[in-house]
């Protein structure tokens, strides 16, 4: 009886065996349909198939100067009042804009809060958003005088308007713009 159940016992485990050892063998060649890759020559074909959407180039300048206006009156030898700049700002994060050389600025304001000016040559102010910005300056400018007459000269931009009072006894026969 012994070897009866010895016999069945090998038969048993004989059927078992290879159907579990054919499951864990390992091929040496991968099924059809499959293909090894290094990683990175993975992400080089994913990128090829699929590419990044082209970024649009960036404006040439980051701001520009649209327009000034001027409201100026003489005070004694000198020439004040404010002068209103129209920027477009091309871009988001900060931008520098540079102040018209020739104005002696004594005040900034945007939305009537206070803006710094950064000395240096030239001056400028930084501008955090994109979009058009009306800058407020408070300026002053020399009131030039040669041989019995008066001249004045303003900055000249794509734009510029002007209006200049004037005391009674004052007249302005000539106004440039450099």
């Amino acid at each position: 009886m012994t070897r009866a159940l010895l016999v069945i016992a090998i038969g048993v485990c004989t059927l078992c065996v290879p159907a579990h050892t054919a499951a864990q063998t390992p091929t040496t060649i991968p099924p059809d349909g499959w293909v090894v890759l290094p990683v990175d020559e993975y992400k080089a074909l994913r990128e090829r198939a699929n590419p990044q959407p082209v970024q649009p180039t960036p404006p040439p300048v980051d701001a520009t100067l649209t327009r000034i206006d001027y409201d100026l009156g003489i005070e004694n030898d000198a020439v004040a009042r404010r002068a209103l700049l129209t920027i477009d700002v091309m871009r988001d994060g900060w931008t520098r804009v540079q102040i018209p050389a020739g104005l002696m600025v004594r005040d900034a304001r945007i939305d009537g809060q206070p803006v710094s000016l950064v000395e240096g040559p030239p001056p400028h102010v930084l501008l955090s958003r994109s979009g058009r910005v009306v800058l407020t300056l408070d300026i002053a400018l020399p009131l030039g005088a040669s041989a019995g007459s008066e001249s004045l000269a303003l900055p000249a931009s794509t734009r510029s308007r002007a209006s200049i009072s004037t005391p009674a006894r004052r007249s302005i026969r000539k106004a440039t713009l450099r």
